[in-house]
């Protein structure tokens, strides 16, 4: 632990060390190229195949777009809170209009 540090336990400043590192960082050292990101669809099925290429994808966050005939992502689904899903064949967007999943609004940077 860096001396003057006090009433912190390690990992609260193993924590406070890496938030004032990442500053040192560029967008290029921490974002992944659209052309390597899976993106999944609303009318995407939530299936046992899907729940088996979001596992293989290794992301912890999968984009959701409006269609693929057009792909304007509407949300992000967290990988974690699908884990608890059952497989159907329902899809993600009837998924989430039914409240079984949540996605984050996306954010955009111009």
């Amino acid at each position: 632990m860096p001396e003057g540090v006090t009433g912190m336990d390690d990992d609260q400043v193993k924590i406070m060390l890496g938030a004032l590192e990442i500053g040192e960082l560029s967008i290029n050292d921490v974002y992944t190229p659209v052309q390597k990101v899976q993106m999944l669809y609303l009318e995407t099925k939530f299936n046992l195949e899907t729940a088996q290429l979001i596992n293989e994808c290794g992301f912890s966050r999968i984009p959701i777009a409006y269609s693929k005939g057009y792909p304007v992502v509407v949300g992000v689904l967290l990988v974690k809170t699908v884990l608890g899903v059952d497989y159907t064949d329902e899809t993600i967007g009837q998924l989430y209009m039914q409240g079984k999943i949540n996605l984050k609004v996306p954010v955009y940077f111009t």
